[in-house]
Parts: structure tokens; sequence; C-alpha cells
């Protein structure tokens, strides 16, 4: 790589072009008859496309330039994104592309924390700042500190991405911005009008550019030629641009100029001097500052990503990246495909599209012939193209994906009849993708037992049915009337994997219906499911058994951002045939078998809270249990730390049932046993023992006077009267030393648990300690 090209490389930023027509606006004496050398004279070799947000449905995404989203190893890109998803903390992910893959398909997709700062190579893993560690080659999360459990290819390393593009020995060309005042550099200024003019005043080109952006020239030298041959004189022609239009200039004639397309000059960061700040924030928008590969935006000039080597410069227009010949105006190459986004790193060129990403192959240095043909690579990256990897005769490259699959109803044999085990009924895909909703309306496949216990199925699985849809639907007379519905889908991809995520409309008969996941292979086969209210992966606390519906399930990757509802909260209705108003967004992450839940808030109509860490809970617990009232004040309101050197009661008789709780103090602290004895005993000593562990926390469902709230296998007696808010929390507290066996782990109530006033991010404030009668 030339240490030249990666300087200038470096000042003028990362580059991408898309093609522009030019209309040659005037004739001149000479021309370039032997060619022209340079980086960018052959069209990029190979063109990779592969859809993300398939995988990431219901976020928007956009490439982060502060943290240099690009990597490479030898057989992998890796780039970052940020996302709109806003059901849960910020988020971005990280997308492995394989240069080589024939399929619409990325090779994985991982989550990392938005204030993740730039990733860097870290042996065969990716680490982005100790907030995130991954594994380079399969997109699994490592712990901190321990090896990668796949190791990349035997040599591969992974590249940071400093912007460089490489080559063999040609430079690439520094845009040098005109300015009004006369500069050595230039043979010419802007006017104050926008013209531009020669050193004498003399305008030269009629048509005023944006003084409040400039115009950008690069100079190109032209060996002379006379009578088709070449002369050892050159001359210096100039091309400029306002990122509005594009032309080219020999001493005082204009050779050509053309209009560029309307979003050119934003997609390359010809902007205002004054505007580049402001716009630097709305990369999603306009992409305007895409190509800045590190830097904070704030500090982000205006130079722009034009990139020129020789005499054949590069732009982005919305419509494509295309490569110009300088000197002629006439295309050399060109990639048709939507540019949102784009960024070059080392011989890669990367388009983002809004849905896919587009890879190719710069070659490096050649000659181009002036006259001949130019080259174009169409690239179609959208779900209903043609199947991905099919080789045009033109030298188009296509790579999509299609929605087609083979015969999707089941033949008779398929069908479930007498003690025959159903065959599940898959038709291959010609996208590699996994059953959509359509594959699935008429075939026989496996669903979770739970969603249809009255549907007949002679599987031998009991945790699941074999069942036969029609028109999307599975259903029995007999012995009560039981249904299963296809009600929407989405993909995921699980560890490269890619899969169905299936929302079933589950009807056991009569009146009650509610909603579960349901997780299909490509091969058709249940992988797994999730049940809102059976399932302990994820508490939907006070959701009725009537009409629960998962209204939204939007992926990234192996991670999952469902919306739940309705749910019922303490001080709202009670009853499960009664109207809700509160909604659960959840995060759930796919553990290979199962869903773990790593964030939930909840959607009440006076507010948003976010469920508390379980470790900042016991970072409370811990500094009670120590006598750090200090620590302990940061999560708790000063009437708790001040309750807890008060006396406790150190024996108790637990109620027979849940009223025997509506007794209870008004005051949060307060025991609801109405028959304890009074004692020196602190409540610190009582109930933080040390060693005591904080079991589980979940928002508070709704209460009439009192209630027993299901915590898991275990619960508490909670009253209404404790200072209880819509959007309020408890946590149950246990112990396993011999003289607090009442505060066991293995009993089915919860002796000592916490309330904590529900908040918009997940911060602990506990404003009361409760204890069932012991």
């Amino acid at each position: 790589m030339s240490v030249s090209r990666r300087m200038l490389a470096a000042s003028i930023g990362v580059g991408i072009v898309f093609v522009i027509g030019v209309v040659v606006a005037g004739g001149w004496l000479f021309s370039s008859a032997h060619g022209v050398h340079s980086l960018f004279a052959r069209a990029p070799e190979t063109t990779t496309a592969v859809n993300v947000t398939r995988f990431a449905e219901g976020s928007t995404l956009s490439l982060d330039p502060a943290s240099s989203p690009i990597l490479t190893t030898s057989n992998l890109t890796i780039v970052r994104f940020s996302t709109s998803q806003s059901t849960t903390t910020a988020e971005d992910i990280l997308v492995g592309v394989k240069a080589d893959t024939t399929g619409n398909i990325p090779a994985w997709i991982t989550v990392i924390p938005h204030s993740a700062p730039q990733c860097t190579a870290l042996g065969g893993a990716i680490s982005c700042g100790g907030l995130a560690l991954v594994d380079a080659a399969t997109g699994k999360q490592v712990d901190d500190g321990a090896t990668p459990t796949s190791q990349p290819e035997p040599n591969t390393t992974i590249t940071s991405s400093a912007t460089t593009v490489t080559g063999e020995d040609t430079d690439l060309s520094t845009p040098v911005r005109i300015g009004t005042t006369e500069t050595s550099d230039l043979p010419f200024t802007l006017g104050e009008d926008g013209t531009l003019r020669d050193p004498d005043g003399k305008v030269l080109d009629s048509t005023a550019f944006d003084t409040s952006v400039g115009a950008w020239a690069v100079s190109s030298e032209v060996r002379d030629t006379f009578a088709g041959r070449s002369v050892s004189s050159t001359h210096q022609v100039w091309t400029i641009t306002d990122g509005h239009r594009l032309l080219a200039i020999n001493g005082s004639t204009v050779l050509w100029s053309t209009d560029l397309p309307d979003g050119t000059a934003e997609l390359n960061g010809f902007v205002a001097q004054d505007a580049v700040t402001s716009e630097a924030s709305s990369d999603e928008q306009s992409g305007a500052q895409s190509g800045q590969q590190s830097g904070d935006a704030t500090t982000t000039t205006s130079t722009p990503r034009w990139l020129v080597s020789g005499t054949v410069g590069v732009l982005a227009t919305p419509d494509g990246i295309r490569a110009t010949n300088l000197v002629t105006g006439a295309q050399v190459w060109s990639i048709d495909t939507p540019v949102t986004q784009w960024l070059v790193q080392d011989d890669t060129l990367l388009i983002w599209d809004g849905d896919s990403v587009v890879l190719a192959d710069l070659p490096g240095s050649a000659t181009v012939d002036p006259t001949a043909s130019p080259t174009t690579l169409t690239v179609q990256s959208g779900e209903d193209e043609e199947p991905s990897g099919t080789e045009q005769s033109s030298g188009t490259t296509q790579s999509g994906a299609t929605e087609q699959s083979g015969s999707l109803s089941p033949s008779e044999s398929d069908v479930q009849s007498g003690d025959a085990t159903p065959t599940v009924s898959p038709s291959s895909r010609a996208d590699g993708l996994p059953p959509d909703l359509k594959d699935l309306s008429d075939a026989t496949v496996e669903i979770p037992s739970s969603c249809a216990p009255n549907l007949t199925s002679t599987s031998t699985d009991s945790q699941t049915h074999a069942v036969t849809f029609r028109d999307g639907t599975a259903r029995t007379d007999e012995p009560l009337e039981g249904s299963a519905t296809l009600k929407s889908q989405t993909y995921s991809l699980f560890d490269g994997t890619p899969v169905s995520i299936v929302v079933l409309g589950c009807n056991a008969g009569g009146t009650t219906t509610h909603d579960q996941i349901a997780v299909f292979d490509t091969d058709w086969r249940l992988l797994g499911s999730l049940d809102p209210i059976h399932d302990d992966a994820i508490e939907t606390v006070g959701a009725p058994t009537t009409n629960l519906s998962i209204s939204s399930v939007a992926p990234l990757g192996k991670t999952l951002h469902v919306t739940i509802s309705p749910v019922n909260l303490v001080g709202q209705n009670d009853c499960a045939e009664c109207s809700a108003s509160s909604a659960e967004e959840t995060a759930l992450v796919w553990n290979g078998s199962t869903f773990t839940q790593t964030d939930a808030r909840y959607v009440t109509p006076a507010s948003t809270v976010r469920a508390p860490l379980l470790s900042d809970v016991q970072a409370f617990v811990d500094a009670a249990s120590r006598g750090d009232d200090q620590a302990a004040s940061q999560f708790a309101t000063p009437q708790v730390i001040a309750e807890l050197n008060e006396p406790a009661s150190t024996t108790a008789t637990t109620p027979a049932d849940p009223s025997a709780s509506s007794d209870a103090s008004a005051s949060p602290s307060a025991s609801v046993s109405s028959s304890e004895t009074e004692s020196d005993t602190t409540l610190r000593a009582l109930v933080f023992p040390e060693g005591a562990a904080v079991a589980r926390c979940e928002i508070v469902p709704a209460l009439s006077d009192s209630g027993f709230v299901t915590m898991g296998d275990s619960g508490v007696f909670l009253s209404a009267t404790e200072g209880l808010q819509t959007g309020d929390f408890v946590c149950g507290v246990t112990s396993t030393s011999s003289d607090r066996s009442w505060m066991s782990p293995s009993l089915h109530t919860y002796s000592v648990h916490l309330l904590l006033h529900g908040t918009a991010d997940g911060t602990v404030k506990i404003f009361g300690i409760g204890r069932s009668a012991q």
C-alpha cells in the first residue's frame, strides 16, 4: 500500500462514487489517446448484497461514522449500525458480511450497547471499549478476558477502519476549495455572485455556484497528442464541483459540464461551512457525513468525499456509484443501486441502501481506455428480486432474495390420521430463508402444545403438537372447539442461522385466547417458543388470560423486542375481563434453546417505567447488610434508611390467606403480621443478614385491597395500603442462613420484600421494606 495514498485518502475522508452522466459542452484541441492510469480505472470485480433490515424489522439502521463502523478479516467485513429501536436502552448492531456470499443473508448479527466506543481488533475478537467482546468468526458474545471460542481462519487478521484506499503506485488527488480570494494553488476564484473567474476577473463560467458551500477543484496532468500521437508536452485540466454541478476547464475553456442529481451534494459532503456541525448530526436522514470514519461530528470538516485518482473521479448519487473520466466527461464504470450512505475501507467499497449492505472490491491501479464502453454493475437487493447470486450475461450482478417457495399444501399423507405420525411438510426456498406465513398457511408443522391443548395430535412430544393449518388456521371441533391461528411473521438471525419468528393466536376453546411466539428453522422445525402467560422466561405481570396480544416483534439478530398488551398494573383494573391501558415492551435473547428476558419497560397512561437491574437492588441489600448507609442511600429514600436501625419483630405467624395481610400498617416498612413481638433486634439485622440475596423483581400487578403476587415459583403478599403506585416494583429477598429458615429460597412465599417506585431509566428507588408474617 502506498504511504502517500494513505495520507491523501485520510486527508479527504472516505470516498465513494455514484455514476454521473455527463454532457459534453464543448470541444478542445487535445485528447488523451493512450488512456488514463488510475486506481479507479477498472470496475469493481465482485459485488455482494445482503439484506440487513429483514433481520432488524421495526428499526431504522444507519452507519455510525463516529464509531469506526468497518472491521475486516480475510473473509468477513464487519459493519456497525446504529438503530432506532426505542423499546429498550439504545443499541447498536454489528453485522458480519461474507465477501463471497451468494445469498442475501448476513453471516451473523449481534447487539452491542450504543454507548460502546469505537470497536477494535483483539485477537480473534472485536472489542468495543470493554462494553462488548464479540467473536469475529461467529458473532457470539465472549466473556471479557476469555479467548474466543471460534477463531477466524488461520493467519487471519482483523483490520481496523483507518481511512485508506490501497493500490500500487497511483496517488489520490486532494480536492482544493475555491474561495473568493486568489491563491497560488488555483488559477481562478469565485466571484461574490458565485461565478467562476480567472485571476483578471474574467468570467469563465456564468452559471453561479453556491457560495455558502463553495466549489472544489482537482487538477489532472494530461499528455498532449498531435495527429493521434502522444507528444512530450502536457496541459492541466481542472475539474470543479459544488455537489450540484460538475465541469472541466482547460485554460479558460469549459470542456464539458453537467448538473448532478438532487441529493448528490449532501451525500458527498458538499455542505455549507456553517452547516457542517448540524448536518453531521442528521446522518440518518441525509447521509451527508457518512464518509467520515472517525472523530466527533462536532469537529467534522466540510472537505467533501470526492475520490479522485489520476483523471478518474468517483462520486455518489442517490441512484448509484459512478466513476467519470474527468478529462473527457465520459463514464468509466458505475454500480447501479440506491445509495443512502457509503464508505471506502482499504480496497472495499461499502454501500448502504437503507435495506442492504452492498460490498464491491476495488481492483486497484490500471489504465483505462477512454474509448472503451463503460462497465455497469446492477445490484438488486430487495426482497422481491430474483434469487441471489444470479449472473447476468450483460455483466450485471444481481444479489437479492425471493419470497418464492415450492408446493405449500401438504399431500394427503402429510395430514394426521389415525395413529400415523404427522409429517412436517416443508418446501425448499430458493432464498435459503425459513417459512413465512404463506408457506405455513397450508402446512403440517409442530407448534407449542400450550397454544392449542384441545387440538388432536399424534406427536410423541408432550411439549408440542403436530397440527395442520388450513388457510392459516388449525382447528378442531371436539371435544371443545380450539384453534391456532397464524397472525404475523418476521425473520431473525440466531448465531448465523436464519429463523422465522411467528406469532400464533391460541384459543383453547371458549373465550380464552392469548398469543404465543413460535420459532421455526429453515427445515420448518420448531426450535422453541415463548408463552407470555406460562413461561418463566418472561413475566407478563397482571396480564389477563383473555385477549393477550403480542402486538409487535422487532428482531435485532437473536435479540427480540416484543410488545405485549394489555397488562393490568396496581391502580388499574384487576379483573381478567376488564380492559387495561398499559403495555409491556421487553427484550428477549435466544440462548440456543429458550429465551432469556434482558430488559423490560412498561408504558402506562401516566409514564413509562423500566424494570430495575437485579444487581442494583442487590447493591442496596449488600450495603444495608454491612451497615454502609451512605452507599445504601443511593438506592433508597431517607425514611427507609432511618428504619433500618429501628426495632423489628423476631417472630411472626404466616397468615393463612392473603386477606390476613390487609391489616398492615400504611407504612411500607410495617410487618403484615398482627401477632409480632417487639424486641431489640433491628430491622437491618433481621431482614438483611450476611448473604441475603435478591431473588427476583417484578412490576406490581393490579390489586383489590390485597393479594398474592406470583413471582415465578414463589410470591409475596401485598396490600394496596402499602403506598403503591402504578408502575411500582416488588423484589423478593431470600437467605440461606440457618437462623433465617423463614427466608429460605425454597419457600413458596417471600417473607421479605422490597418496594420500588418505577423510574424511566430503571434507577433503583426503594421506598419500603415489607415482611410477611414469619
